[in-house]
C-alpha cells in the first residue's frame, strides 16, 4: 500500500494523541466537606426567600 502523503498520517495521529487523553482521564475527584458549606445554604435559601 502506497500512501500520497505519509506525513499526513504521522499529524493525524499526533493530534489524536492528545485527544485520546482528554476522553480517558480516569482521575476520580473527591469530595471534600467543608464545616461552612451547610451554613453557606442556608444563607442562599434566606436570600432567595427574601428576594435578594
Amino acid at each position: 500500500m502506497h500512501f500520497l502523503y505519509p506525513a499526513f498520517l504521522f499529524a493525524l495521529l499526533s493530534l489524536a494523541i492528545p485527544i485520546l487523553v482528554h476522553l480517558f482521564n480516569f482521575r476520580r475527584y473527591q469530595k471534600v466537606y467543608f464545616s461552612n458549606v451547610q451554613f453557606l445554604k442556608e444563607i442562599r435559601n434566606n436570600n432567595h426567600h427574601a428576594g435578594i
